[in-house]
C-alpha cells in the first residue's frame, strides 16, 4: 500500500502535468500568423501533430518529465478548413483548474511560443480525415479536462490523451501506447506521442528534435 507521502507527490506530479498542459487565455483580436515565425516552406496538413513548449517554470518541469525526449509541453492536432489552420487540444486555465477541449486558430495556439514543431502520422489522408473527426467528437461535447489524468475512460481527457485517442480510434492496431510512468499509473507524454516508428518531422524551432 502506497504511503501518503507517495500520494502528495503523485497529487504534486498532477499539478504540474496540469498546469504544463495550460496556459493564458487569448483574445482573437489582431492575432495573425504574421506574429509567428513559420517558414513559407512549411506546409500544414490535415492531422499533422503540433507540439510546443510554455513559457512557464511548470511546463520545463513537465518537458523534462517525457520519457525520452525532454523538448514540448503540450500538443494538439491541426485541422485544416478551406485556407485556414485550427488546432484542437485540451487545456485548463491556470487560475481555475477548469479546462475543456478547444478548438484555437493557429496563432492564438502559438502566440508567444519559440519552440514548438509539427510531426506527421504515416497513414493515408481518409485515416487523417477520421482522426480529425474524433477530435472534434471531443471539441463539439466540450469534454472537459482531465485533472485525474485517467486513461481509463474519455468522458473527460488531458492534452496527451486527447491526440492518442483521437489517433487510436482511427487505426488498428493502435498506434500511441503510455508509457511515462508515475507511481503505479501510466500516461502519455508528448514524446510518446510524436516518437512513433514511421512519425515524420516536418518542422521543428528546436535543433534537437528528431
Amino acid at each position: 500500500m502506497e504511503s501518503r507521502y507517495g500520494y502528495a507527490k503523485i497529487s504534486i506530479f498532477f499539478l504540474f502535468l496540469f498546469i504544463s498542459c495550460s496556459g493564458p487565455e487569448h483574445t482573437d483580436s489582431q492575432l495573425s500568423l504574421k506574429e509567428i515565425a513559420i517558414p513559407d516552406s512549411v506546409q500544414f496538413m490535415h492531422g499533422d501533430i503540433i507540439c510546443r513548449l510554455g513559457n512557464g517554470y511548470l511546463s520545463n518541469y513537465f518537458k523534462k518529465n517525457s520519457t525520452n525526449e525532454k523538448i514540448y509541453s503540450h500538443v494538439g492536432l491541426v485541422e485544416i478548413e478551406k485556407d485556414s489552420v485550427f488546432i484542437i487540444h485540451a487545456e485548463a486555465s491556470e487560475l481555475t483548474g477548469v479546462g475543456k477541449v478547444k478548438r484555437e486558430p493557429l496563432a492564438r495556439f502559438l502566440k508567444d511560443i519559440k519552440t514548438w514543431g509539427i510531426y506527421r502520422i504515416p497513414v493515408e489522408a481518409g485515416v487523417c480525415q477520421e482522426i480529425i473527426f474524433h477530435a472534434l467528437d471531443y471539441y463539439k461535447k466540450e469534454t472537459p479536462f482531465d485533472l485525474t489524468f485517467n486513461n481509463e475512460n474519455d468522458s473527460e481527457v488531458y492534452c496527451t490523451q486527447l491526440v492518442a485517442n483521437a489517433i487510436n480510434k482511427a487505426v488498428y492496431p493502435p498506434l500511441v501506447t503510455p508509457a511515462f510512468s508515475w507511481g503505479n499509473k501510466l500516461f502519455y507524454g508528448v514524446d510518446d506521442i510524436y516518437l512513433n516508428s514511421g512519425f515524420q518531422k516536418i518542422y521543428s524551432t528546436h535543433p534537437e528534435a528528431k
